[in-house]
């Protein structure tokens, strides 16, 4: 039994054949074959291809040593001079036109690079100069990895399978079944590669085995059959069909494995060749002439015999080109020739009315040419291409008044009906005139919440019209779309609901359309009111608006004091700050509600009370302090999703989002001219915090125009779905160390402060130092690195980073605000990403303290007026112990300090000295000599300066009240008391 290879994924020219395969369309095959040549050896394999040009050409191979190259369709053997060392070839492969191996009996493998003129021998160990393998090889397959490197195995009796990656140079053994662990040692008959990834090989005893390119060895899958298999056809990576023995055919639509036995019940002859032209239609043949021919994946079958001499193999380039090839020289074609000629119909060609074109046709039959129009009356005949007679010709077609989106003409035989007929590829006539839609869109609006009702749209011309509606919210950047209702003879309309799932309503975002009107002309005319780009916009009509702020107490006491910073996303009617609010907040009244901007000129804050501020406009927001929830019921409309440019004086800016949905702020700086000009835009929320990714409507922002004049922040209307609790990547705490200071006063907090090394960073300002922002308007606390001295950008700064070769640094450090006399309390975290042999000491220079921040990362004192500056120095332990503590040795005596402030209001910071270890208590009593409160009790404590906050509170928590106290420090052998005055505000 004489076994047929399928093509092969392996090159571009044979992908290009695949492809045309499976776009074919499926039309019952013809029935009559061509004998092309009459030779006297068995053939045993054929591959055919188009070249470059078009042109189909081909090889052959067989016994007698013989390889021939088709040319002319098939209609031209050239015997091709191969060396005498194979009696039998078996199979072979092509990648492309010239470039192809060819396998035989007793080991023989020939390559050649020009197409067949030479050939050179593949099976000899470079090495040791001996055979690979001495098998009959039967198999073979190639895959074309880039333009010199291929590919592909050899295979045959006895289980011989042999890999090579270098186009057949070497060769490597890779016969293991992996299922069993065992080497094949059943004949394999075909090889089939999938790209680089998969092969799939079909042998004696039923057996089929895939493997992964990636791992040496095959998997064996579960076959219904132990019948010899003959070929293997692959139509893609889920799909193909075998061949074998007594009948056998197989057919799996989902691969891998899932094989299921597709042949006649009758069928016993055996079948040696398989070839699909599309997913369901293929081609077998086998013994006796047998040729099998079914369009529906085996599930009926038509049959017909080619004499009675065993048929090898078939080979299906496509419907119009087939051969088959066998026993004694047996070699059919598929009968005649049919086409469109050298300037055919090309897809979507547009051929107006009356134009003339020149149809070029190839028959060797008497033939006519129709047309098919897409009105459903079918086919027509074309006049003076009726009568066309056996030959190559072409006439000139006057295209008629018929405008079709989908026009083709079809060639087919008058002389014989089962030749199968030709059709061109689909062509338009157009019709030149488009649909004229006309819509009044004066005074357009929608309301908030409620279904919008399009206006009729008036639709004209000549032919049928289908009309389309595109409508989106404002900053989406895709539409949905609905076909638009006809509600007369041109009148076309629609509804849009208020809210269609949670990604669509119509509210403060405002609406946007387009309307595409289609006749059925062949350009199918593409007439549109607005476009895509440029949609009609629709304001949508709003009387109220919730704002998500917190609620918060302005009074400067009572709970403390909570900020938003907070902006109307809609066009106010009325957009007077007095009237917007107190309608809602009620008169002014600084317990109840409070609102101010910063001034970015005059770097500070204004009331709107006390400051003209402006008005609620798009782009501006305003710092906002409420006992209420924040309800605007203030009537206004959607502003347009326009770009929005805001001008930036130097400094610090005070920014509104402009839009009713979120826009990146990744988006917003690539839209910006200067976008190195301007910090990161900063939040609040009871903090600052990270720079944020995302502005959110109905928020407002801090950002920095690092600039000397003025600068223009461009944010453009594109909405993003990045969730609001999205973080950005904070780069810079991916490499090197760094340690973050936090510091909280009362309920004021400033957590997003950091200091370290980073590879990139530099001693003076860098994109790894983030300026500070100005502190609320309320209660606040702020801890910042000053660095006014620095040549770029001199500032306040969040982030500070130096660079990492440097083995000692020193920080300083900022605390203001305003809770003068609060205990404060700064804390170091992460500082076990310092480097192992670095320490870290925080320094209060004021007080002559210094504190290991290993041993202790946390320190405690009191909000002086101003403000609070300390050091932080951070490196190899003997570089600071020697440059930054030479004075800070530990106390020769135990000393109890003043306390400071004193007198004091809030808190008074008390501090002491060990000069060994010891068990120390520190109490506070009042002028009748009572224990007011302990702060340290029976402590073991370390040598060294040490300092503890007193809050003016008592041990149960209550305020005390102003006068005269008295703190004592008790060790073991020391004992000390100081005095003190606590000066409470009067109201």
């Amino acid at each position: 039994m004489k076994m047929k290879r399928n093509d092969l994924y392996g090159s571009s020219s044979v992908v290009a054949i695949l492809i045309c395969c499976l776009l074919a369309p499926f039309i019952y095959a013809q029935s009559g074959w061509i004998q092309q040549q009459s030779l006297n050896m068995s053939l045993n394999a054929i591959q055919t291809m188009r070249n470059d040009q078009g042109e189909i050409l081909g090889y052959v191979v067989g016994n007698q040593n013989y390889v021939a190259q088709l040319t002319n369709a098939g209609y031209q053997w050239t015997r091709l001079p191969v060396p005498d060392s194979a009696f039998i070839f078996n199979n072979l492969h092509f990648v492309t036109p010239s470039l192809g191996w060819v396998v035989g009996n007793r080991g023989a493998i020939y390559q050649t690079n020009d197409g067949g003129t030479s050939w050179t021998y593949r099976n000899r160990n470079s090495a040791n100069n001996q055979k690979y393998t001495t098998a009959e090889l039967i198999a073979c397959a190639f895959y074309q990895i880039n333009a010199s490197t291929f590919t592909g195995w050899v295979a045959g009796s006895s289980g011989q399978i042999w890999k090579s990656v270098d186009a057949g140079e070497n060769w490597f053994k890779d016969n293991l079944n992996r299922s069993t662990t065992n080497e094949i040692t059943e004949t394999i008959y075909d090889l089939t590669l999938i790209g680089l990834q998969v092969g799939y090989a079909v042998a004696s005893q039923g057996k089929i085995f895939r493997t992964n390119t990636i791992n040496t060895g095959w998997l064996e899958e579960a076959a219904p059959t132990n019948n010899v298999l003959s070929a293997f056809s692959l139509f893609d990576r889920t799909t193909a069909w075998i061949a074998g023995e007594n009948g056998t055919i197989l057919y799996s639509s989902s691969l891998p494995g899932n094989w299921t036995t597709i042949a006649p019940d009758t069928l016993t002859v055996d079948i040696n060749g398989i070839a699909h032209l599309t997913k369901s239609e293929a081609y077998v043949v086998g013994d006796g002439g047998l040729v099998l021919h079914t369009a529906d994946a085996g599930k009926n079958w038509r049959s017909f015999h080619l004499g009675a001499k065993n048929l090898h193999e078939v080979f299906a380039l496509d419907p119009d080109n087939i051969w088959i090839v066998g026993q004694n020289g047996a070699n059919f074609y598929s009968e005649g020739t049919i086409a469109f000629g050298a300037n055919p119909i090309t897809a979507n060609e547009r051929l107006p009315v009356g134009t003339r074109r020149k149809i070029s046709f190839v028959t060797t039959f008497n033939s006519r040419i129709d047309i098919d129009f897409d009105d459903g009356t079918g086919w027509s005949p074309i006049p003076d291409a009726q009568n066309l007679v056996a030959s190559t010709g072409e006439f000139d077609w006057t295209i008629p008044n018929r405008p079709s989106l989908t026009c083709r003409l079809r060639i087919r035989s008058t002389a014989k009906s089962q030749v199968r007929p030709v059709v061109s590829e689909t062509f338009h006539i157009p019709d030149p005139q488009k649909p004229v839609i006309t819509i009044d869109t004066t005074g357009i609006q929608a309301q908030k919440g409620q279904n919008f009702v399009l206006p009729p749209a008036t639709i004209t011309d000549n032919n049928a019209v289908s009309a389309f509606l595109f409508y989106r919210s404002g900053g989406d950047s895709g539409y949905r779309e609905k076909v638009l209702d006809k509600i007369g003879v041109s009148l076309f309309q629609d509804t849009i609901f208020a809210h269609e799932g949670n990604d669509f309503a119509i509210d403060e975002r405002g609406l946007e359309f387009y309307i595409r009107a289609v006749d059925a002309s062949p350009d199918a005319n593409d007439t549109t009111f607005g476009t895509p780009g440029n949609p009609i916009y629709v304001p949508v009509r709003l009387t109220s608006f919730q704002n998500d702020v917190l609620r918060s107490d302005p009074n400067n006491g009572g709970d403390g004091e909570i900020y938003q910073m907070i902006t109307i996303p809609y066009k106010l009617d009325d957009d007077n700050i007095k009237k917007t609010l107190e309608d809602d907040l009620g008169s002014y009244d600084p317990h109840q509600w409070r609102l101010w901007f910063w001034l970015t000129e005059e770097a500070r804050y204004g009331e709107f009370t006390k400051t003209d501020i402006g008005a609620f406009t798009q782009g501006k927001s305003f710092w906002l302090a409420s006992t209420k929830d924040k309800f605007f019921s203030d009537a206004g409309q959607s502003y347009k999703p326009d770009t929005v440019n805001i001008s930036l004086r130097p400094g610090w800016n005070q920014i509104g989002h402009p839009f009713a949905f979120p826009v990146r702020v990744e988006d917003i700086l690539a839209a910006t001219a200067d976008a190195a000009g301007v910090s990161d835009i900063y939040g609040y929320s009871n903090k600052w915090g990270e720079p944020v990714p995302t502005l959110e409507r109905g928020k407002g922002y801090f950002i920095q125009n690092r600039r000397t004049a003025d600068l223009v922040l461009t944010i453009p209307p594109v909405a993003t779905t990045l969730s609001k609790s999205s973080k950005p990547e904070i780069t810079f705490l991916k490499e090197g160390w760094h340690i973050q200071l936090c510091v909280q006063a009362e309920r004021a907090i400033d957590d997003y402060n950091f200091i370290g090394a980073h590879q990139s960073s530099t001693a003076e300002w860098d994109q790894y130092d983030q300026p500070e922002p100005p502190p609320p308007p309320g209660e606040y606390v702020s801890l910042s690195f000053p660095h006014h001295d620095w040549q770029t950008f001199p500032d306040e700064y969040t982030t500070d980073f130096r660079s990492a070769s440097v083995e000692a640094e020193v920080w300083n450090v900022n605390i203001a605000g305003n809770l003068t006399g609060a205990a404060t309390k700064l804390e170091a975290r992460g500082l076990e990403s310092l480097p192992r042999e670095f320490t870290a000491f925080l320094l209060d220079e004021k007080l002559g303290f210094a504190q290991n921040l290993r041993e202790k990362p946390d320190y405690t004192f009191v909000l002086p007026r101003n403000h609070k500056e300390l050091k932080v120095v951070i490196g190899k332990a003997d570089l600071i112990q020697q440059n930054y503590l030479p004075n800070r040795q530990t106390p020769i005596a135990y000393g109890l300090s003043p306390n400071f402030p004193n007198p004091f209001n809030f808190a008074t910071a008390i501090g002491f000295g060990l000069p060994s270890a010891n068990v120390v208590t520190l109490q506070v009593y009042d002028m009748l000599g009572r224990e007011i409160r302990t702060l340290v009790r029976n402590r073991d404590m370390a040598p060294g300066f040490h300092v503890e906050v007193w809050d003016g509170k008592d041990r149960n928590g209550a305020t005390v009240a102003s006068g005269v106290y008295f703190y004592r420090l008790r060790a073991v052998g020391f004992s000390q008391i100081r005095k003190m005055l606590l000066v409470r505000n009067t109201p």
